[in-house]
């Protein structure tokens, strides 16, 4: 991992998303598909679905990002397989996202790890979130 070379200020998410979404995927075997950029920022976690009354929310901070997922630490442990949703609470407009964990790694202290992949929302669950978003 490494950081976000060339970006001046890594808490200026509009600097940060611009800079994922110009490096795409890397074709080196053996290597992840994706390169990942340190990224310290808070984000809404949901478990749950967002728009239903059942979810229940959370901040988290990541710990990085790239353009097919992003890790996050918590005090909890998540298992492999369960759905996430996410608020990106400094990017414009605040978009969701919708996830998978991958990993979940004890670090000590009751802290923990999060991998998650990011999966495309279901068309209901874009409807629902549409919904919910102010005019």
């Amino acid at each position: 991992m490494r950081e976000l070379d060339g970006v001046t200020d890594t808490s200026n998410p509009d600097e940060v998303a611009s800079f994922v979404q110009q490096h795409g995927r890397r074709d080196v075997e053996g290597q992840r598909a994706y390169a990942r950029y340190v990224w310290r920022t808070r984000v809404a976690l949901f478990l749950g679905h967002p728009a239903q009354g059942d979810a229940r929310e959370t901040f988290v901070s990541t710990c990085d990002l790239s353009a097919a997922g992003f890790s996050f630490e918590w005090t909890r442990f998540a298992h492999v397989d369960t759905v996430v949703y996410v608020r990106f609470e400094n990017l414009p407009h605040r978009p969701f996202a919708k996830g998978v964990v991958r990993h979940c790694e004890y670090l000590g202290n009751r802290r923990h790890r999060v991998g998650v992949q990011f999966v495309p929302f279901t068309p209901s669950e874009a409807a629902a979130l549409r919904k919910q978003q102010p005019t």
